[in-house]
């Protein structure tokens, strides 16, 4: 008989007549390469290309055929006794009864099939004309490290002594074995060269560690696309056909697949003007003024820090830049990452609303990432088929922002061309995690925006510095935005990117003084200009302290002719205590409370409801109440847009109250203040402390 070898079978296994039900190992290898192909012939930005390109060696059409082969290899393994028998009877079926019986004499390892990938590619690497390119040891260094990359899919990379202690007869690589892996491996190798294409002058001279993580995660997106059985959409299983004629239009059926969850192609040309993107802005603010006035001196890679006060439009000035590299500088979309849950739902209706005005005649793919996204109505009720999304004449139906199906489960969601979500959905990226390449792949090439970047601690803060050096290697633009960062974080921040880019470190200049705006390319090094505040961020705070056991009675009296009021507490079980502490001097409907420990389906009514409350009054949502007390966490205190007439807070870092301050008097059109709130105060609570010096956080009765 002909051994044959099956890479995904059926749940039934055989059909009724009996045959095997299976999609043999060279299908799904070229079925993967197909996808990985149409990937980057159609779908990574230039920027990412660009790094692929200088990363591997090889360029244009040869980088095509480059990546998809290289992909396509990470299933080689499936050809040994230790997969193939895996389920018994179609081992038996195909591959032979006499190859099963020398599997039965075998010892029950565990065998991972991309560490086999990974042990038995280098030298089929090395005979397709690694050999002839480059010295030998040189040559053979680079086979074993393109071998671990594919053969990682699974979501690490097997490591040399992974490699070593693999069994043998389990690989079928022993000596003398009759299983004959050489030959049987070989054929299927050669296989995939002649439908790829492959020749010598496509296969790579080098990979350094921008190109490995592209790679890597291709190979396993390319990889999760070709695994769809779907008779219409993805790649079913071939049986027995020939594959001569199974590889007729597969190039075609991997554009059909893509497109079918949602694979959009990242839009460029000219970017527009301040004015055409945010409309309602009848004059840009200074800060808004000089990110227009930088955009033009900005390439790819490069990284803006953003300080100024809150209110003064960083987000505007984010999206304005990050539109500007994408249609200027060829960058593939953005991701924003922001602190908190809260925070990320709050931007995600900015940002949708905002994409719906840049890209009104397109289905755009915009995708939430937390662990709680799922939970997050509004979100859900855009998921969906965005090939679905147009009429049968190819016009876009009413919703036009939508995230994609597929884009939405679990480590898929940088995928999607924009993104909003917490900050540790991206660093994962930068750690050891299961699939960490993936999410570097999503974001290779794509302008990363990070917000509110004081808010973290120092193992966060450590994290980001391994980040930004990654978003460097892979070509990212990087914008940062924080009202409050201290000297040495921002040249934390700058020398990180730097050696992502294999700079020196810069020096930044001490005489620009805050707000200002930081830019580092590695072309231009680090420029930094400062810009005048605007008037209505330059005000006068009003502090006051107030003693605990007092301040509810004089807030009753300072509310008499209404207002709303935020009181901002440090622990869950105090604001709970202040909010029933609250319940003497106010009705019912005249209190709320927000703290992050509410079932989320609670959460996210609170959060709505205090945004259609406390939001801007241009918005046809909000409903501001004439008397309103806020008894709430840090969870307010960035990113939401809210608005409130006085503030009560426990004492906090400085940072934070600055923070806090930024939701005092926030919208300037606002003219209808009560007359004793016209100024904005922030009262602060007095500390107490006990017996052993430590704070009281207890509320009193």
């Amino acid at each position: 008989m002909t051994e044959k070898f099956w890479a995904k079978t059926g749940a039934g296994n055989f059909h009724a007549d009996g045959s095997p039900d299976y999609h043999p190992v060279i299908c799904h290898l070229a079925d993967t390469a197909a996808v990985a192909m149409e990937i980057v012939r159609n779908y990574l930005s230039p920027v990412a290309i660009a790094t692929l390109e200088k990363g591997l060696g090889v360029s244009g059409d040869s980088l095509v055929r480059c990546c998809g082969f290289l992909a396509g290899c990470h299933d080689l393994g499936k050809v040994s006794p230790a997969f193939q028998f895996q389920v018994s009877e179609i081992g038996k079926a195909l591959v032979g009864e006499h190859f099963y019986d020398l599997w039965l004499k075998l010892p029950d390892v565990k065998t991972p099939h991309g560490t086999v990938t990974a042990k038995t590619m280098p030298e089929f690497l090395l005979d397709a004309g690694l050999r002839e390119l480059m010295p030998p040891r040189k040559a053979d260094k680079l086979a074993r490290r393109l071998a671990m990359i594919v053969g990682g899919h699974h979501g690490f990379f097997p490591s040399q002594q992974d490699i070593d202690d693999l069994h043998d007869g389990l690989c079928g690589t022993n000596e003398g074995s009759d299983w004959q892996h050489r030959r049987f491996a070989q054929t299927i190798f050669e296989q995939l060269q002649r439908f790829v294409g492959l020749t010598n002058a496509d296969l790579p001279t080098q990979c350094d560690n921008a190109a490995a993580m592209i790679l890597a995660g291709l190979t396993t997106v390319s990889d999760w696309i070709a695994s769809n059985p779907d008779q219409e959409t993805g790649f079913p299983y071939a049986n027995d056909k020939p594959f001569e004629e199974y590889a007729n239009g597969l190039l075609e059926k991997a554009q059909r697949a893509l497109t079918a969850i949602g694979w959009t192609r990242p839009s460029t040309g000219h970017p527009l003007q301040f004015s055409e993107l945010f409309p309602k802005i009848i004059e840009p603010r200074a800060l808004q003024k000089e990110a227009i006035a930088v955009a033009p001196t900005l390439t790819a890679p490069c990284l803006i820090l953003v300080e100024a006060s809150m209110g003064e439009g960083k987000t505007e000035a984010a999206l304005y830049l990050s539109d500007y590299l994408q249609h200027q500088a060829a960058t593939g979309g953005f991701y924003i990452g922001l602190p908190t849950q809260a925070t990320s739902n709050a931007m995600w209706q900015r940002v949708r609303t905002f994409l719906a005005q840049r890209y009104p005649d397109s289905i755009v793919n915009l995708t939430l990432s937390h662990a709680a996204a799922a939970l997050k109505d509004d979100y859900q009720q855009t998921i969906c088929r965005l090939d679905q999304v147009y009429d049968e004449e190819g016009t876009p139906k009413a919703g036009n922002v939508a995230a994609g199906e597929w884009h939405t489960a679990r480590k898929r969601t940088l995928l999607s061309p924009y993104g909003v979500g917490t900050i540790d959905q991206a660093l994962m990226g930068a750690v050891r995690s299961r699939h960490q390449f993936v999410r570097l792949f999503g974001l290779a090439g794509r302008t990363v925006i990070l917000d509110e970047i004081h808010a973290y601690d120092l193992y966060t803060s450590t994290l980001l510095e391994r980040f930004l050096e990654w978003l460097a290697l892979l070509g990212s633009p990087v914008i940062a935005l924080s009202a409050t960062l201290p000297t040495a974080t921002r040249q934390l921040l700058v020398n990180a990117y730097a050696k992502g880019c294999g700079c020196v470190e810069p020096e930044l200049p001490t005489d620009k003084q805050y707000p200002r705006l930081t830019t580092f390319t590695p072309e231009t090094g680090v420029t930094v200009n400062s810009f005048p505040a605007s008037p209505h961020v330059t005000r006068s705070l009003n502090l006051h302290w107030v003693d605990d056991e007092e301040w509810a009675a004089a807030l009753q009296e300072k509310l008499v002719d209404d207002g709303c009021a935020a009181v901002i507490c440090s622990t869950v079980a105090r604001s709970q205590a202040v909010f029933e502490q609250l319940q003497k001097h106010f009705a019912q409907h005249e209190l709320g409370l927000f703290h992050g420990r509410f079932l989320f389906i609670d959460r996210a009514r609170i959060e709505k409801d205090c945004i259609a409350k406390f939001g801007k009054p241009n918005d046809s949502q909000t409903n501001r109440p004439e008397r309103y007390v806020l008894v709430a966490t840090q969870v307010i205190e960035q990113s939401l847009d809210l608005d409130f007439d006085l503030m009560i807070s426990d004492i906090a870092p400085i940072d934070l109250l600055l923070q806090r301050s930024g939701r005092l008097h926030r919208h300037e059109e606002r003219k209808d203040r009560p007359a004793k709130l016209i100024q904005p105060t922030m009262w602060l609570v007095a500390p107490s402390f006990g017996a052993t010096g430590k704070q009281n956080l207890e509320t009193p009765n």
